[in-house]
């Protein structure tokens, strides 16, 4: 039979983990934090529709899953990480205002485009390999990485009217 735990010398009832149990805990929880979140990989490009399925310029979190945006604007389709450039925390469309999307993590701000406007992250947003295939589907290559001084090869972007 196991004995009762005595109250502490303070009147305080004995915590339910010893010491080194607290430490142990604490500490796997600080490496489970301390790790980046991997992206949702996918071997092969990601279909996602027509051009025409894209009419007007927006952001879509349709495919989330896959962790990028699909964005239209100025005249270009691309798709855009959602994983904050500063410290690997999600990003989300601002319910505040559908025209930004800002980190789930530190409320760093970024236009459509995915440049910063707020917040502790100073880097543009990853653009990822887009093409129109010869069925007239586009799909997302996300193992072709766009950083901002890219974001003008004609590989990180579809043009459409």
């Amino acid at each position: 039979m196991k004995p009762e735990p005595q109250p502490s010398s303070a009147g305080m009832p004995p915590a339910p983990y010893s010491r080194r149990d607290f430490v142990t805990l604490a500490s796997g929880c600080l490496l489970c934090a301390a790790v980046p979140r991997a992206r949702a990989a996918t071997d092969k490009p990601v279909d996602i529709g027509e051009i025409k399925d894209w009419p007007k310029d927006a952001i879509s979190e349709k495919f989330i899953q896959y962790d990028f945006f699909v964005i239209r604007h100025k005249g270009r389709l691309f798709a855009s990480t959602a994983i904050c450039p500063h410290k690997a925390n999600y990003l989300l469309l601002d319910p505040q205002n559908p025209d930004r999307i800002i980190c789930s993590g530190h409320d760093s701000t970024f236009t459509p485009e995915g440049i910063p406007t707020g917040g502790p992250a100073r880097r543009g947003l990853v653009r990822y390999g887009i093409s129109v295939n010869a069925g007239g589907r586009v799909t997302v290559d996300t193992s072709r990485e766009f950083p901002q001084a890219q974001w003008d090869d004609k590989a990180s972007y579809v043009p459409v009217k």
